[in-house]
């Protein structure tokens, strides 16, 4: 499953569960840009992501917190 933003965590969770109720197997779960700071509902799921960056948003900014993103 690959997802361009992950920000609350909720779609993706969703999506993820879906794919598993009607079969599908999934190997890994991406997210291209991955937003910290705050609660991510994808922490809490059976489900784990690989980011390939991490950011969050201070005083209106993008500011990267670790360009390497989660293994």
């Amino acid at each position: 499953m690959l997802d361009d933003v992950l920000s609350t965590g909720g779609t993706l969770t969703a999506i993820c569960d879906a794919l598993q109720e009607i079969g599908a197997t999934l190997t890994d779960v991406v997210a291209v840009i991955k937003k910290v700071g705050g609660d991510n509902e994808l922490a809490a799921s059976p489900h784990s992501a690989k980011t390939l960056i991490n950011v969050d948003v201070v005083d209106g900014e993008v500011v990267i917190v670790d360009p390497q993103g989660d293994d």
